[in-house]
């Protein structure tokens, strides 16, 4: 699956994440969109203590209500990651009318304590799309409207 990432220039926003024929969103202001060999293309932000906080959207297969496919997620969270904590969990809309849930929780994942949120959104065909974001949980406070605003300009191609 070819993915094209357009750099933003019209206004003082971050690049603009084009996965042709998918999505698109407006990755926060100073991050990059790195060429990495990923079906979908991530937007990762500036290195602090070891970690950079990224933003990666999923495509998962879904024959189920999306509040059922919600909670298996989070159901497989918690069994992956035994310091699991669910943090926030509510609807989630986007300026493209997008109706979605958004999860936030802390966990850690090797030696990083992370704050990741989740946004979960019908990508129609039988398809959720998951994007995740993630950075340092001592950072959520900061990073967690910087991602919503990002995952605000999200639409479907």
């Amino acid at each position: 699956m070819a993915c094209e990432i357009v750099q933003c220039v019209a206004d003082e926003g971050g690049p603009t994440v084009l996965d042709k024929g998918l999505f698109s969103y407006q990755a926060p202001p100073g991050w990059t969109v790195p060429e990495m060999n990923l079906a979908h293309p991530v937007a990762v932000g500036p290195m602090k203590d070891g970690f950079a906080p990224n933003i990666h959207v999923d495509i998962k297969p879904n024959a189920k209500p999306m509040k059922e496919f919600v909670a298996d997620n989070l159901s497989a969270v918690r069994a992956a990651f035994p310091n699991y904590k669910l943090v926030d969990q509510r609807p989630f809309f986007t300026a493209a009318g997008l109706d979605g849930s958004r999860v936030m929780i802390t966990d850690t994942v090797g030696r990083f304590h992370l704050q990741q949120i989740f946004y979960f959104f019908d990508g129609g065909s039988n398809q959720v799309l998951v994007i995740s974001a993630s950075c340092l949980a001592a950072d959520g406070v900061r990073e967690a409207p910087i991602f919503d605003a990002s995952i605000k300009t999200f639409s479907l191609e």
